[in-house]
């Protein structure tokens, strides 16, 4: 790192993160400076991100790490996958580019699933080590508390509910964690920089099933791909992993839209978190494209058919709404 007085600190709006993140520019190049606040995420990060390196996965190179809370990373610049989708969308005649893109991303992610997995210190992990009975639980008590109290306009029966979401997670908890789940694999994680793909905040990563990670990334309501691009991009995926690992595609499909549902609805929790209690219009922005595949995982043969008072709730409740007019809530 350079001992040179930088020319310019310039501060970085945030995504969500109580982590401030400063562009420092100088003479020879420049770099990021973030103070978290948070010792164990930070020491996540930094050790993820240096194992990952190790593994040549690309991820920001790691220049210094001081005093628990502040590190100096690479300045990948500002794009992020969304934004690149947006602008190839918008010229309508590139969809082979969005496809061309995605798999470069899904080879990475089997790599990030099975070999960033190897050697990884999960005892790093700052919240668990492992997608387990609690952690689940969290993410659908934390959709209840989070989304459902500000969007269910009708009554909900407390007890099936829960019923509901202890079904969810019976089935979940049957598929064994023994991969590197990076938990946000999503658009706004991804970056581009002179056509090279970057993957940053995977500090809440542990371990896993497989399925999550790319059904977070191909339900994603920051871009939306549509059913043929997901259907495609899904048989991409697996016929990938199968080249490299042995997987059962009838086992891993026996519940990946289970995964996926629990996926979405951890993602409106965060979107009503973040979007209507702490006021960042971006997140309320992706609630209508969120309650959209809820509306997708209605029509699967999921564990969602199952589930008589949310799915009651969505049918006969939230999506009776206009969902254009969400994002004014």
């Amino acid at each position: 790192m350079s001992d040179s007085i930088p020319q310019k600190i310039v501060r970085l709006k945030g995504d969500g993160s109580e982590r401030m993140l400063f562009r420092i520019i100088d003479h020879q190049h420049n770099m990021i400076g973030v103070y978290g606040p948070n010792a164990a995420e930070n020491k996540a990060f930094v050790s993820f991100s240096r194992h990952f390196r190790d593994c040549s996965l690309p991820v920001p190179d790691i220049y210094a790490f001081e005093s628990d809370h502040i590190y100096f990373e690479q300045d990948l610049g500002d794009t992020l996958l969304c934004d690149v989708i947006e602008t190839i969308e918008r010229k309508d005649t590139h969809s082979g580019q969005i496809i061309d893109l995605y798999q470069r991303i899904l080879e990475y992610l089997i790599r990030f699933q099975i070999i960033g997995n190897k050697g990884l210190d999960y005892s790093l992990c700052y919240q668990t080590r492992k997608f387990s009975t609690k952690a689940m639980l969290k993410d659908l008590d934390n959709f209840h508390r989070d989304f459902l109290t500000h969007f269910a306009s009708k009554s909900i029966d407390l007890e099936k509910l829960h019923d509901d979401f202890q079904l969810i997670v019976t089935q979940l908890t049957q598929v064994r964690p023994a991969y590197f789940m990076y938990r946000d694999f999503q658009s706004r994680n991804i970056m581009l920089q002179e056509e090279n793909l970057y993957f940053i905040d995977y500090q809440s990563g542990r371990k896993g099933a497989l399925q999550y990670d790319v059904a977070s990334l191909l339900f994603d309501a920051n871009v939306n791909l549509s059913t043929t691009y997901r259907d495609a991009l899904l048989s991409f995926y697996l016929g990938n992993l199968e080249t490299q690992y042995p997987v059962n595609t009838d086992n891993f499909m026996s519940t990946y839209y289970d995964f996926a549902l629990i996926r979405v609805l951890q993602a409106l929790a965060a979107f009503s978190r973040l979007g209507i209690q702490k006021g960042m219009s971006q997140f309320t922005r992706a609630i209508p494209a969120g309650l959209e595949n809820i509306r997708i995982l209605l029509k699967k043969d999921g564990i969602l058919q199952q589930l008589s008072e949310l799915r009651r709730v969505f049918e006969d409740d939230i999506l009776q709404h206009d969902l254009t007019q969400i994002e004014h809530h």
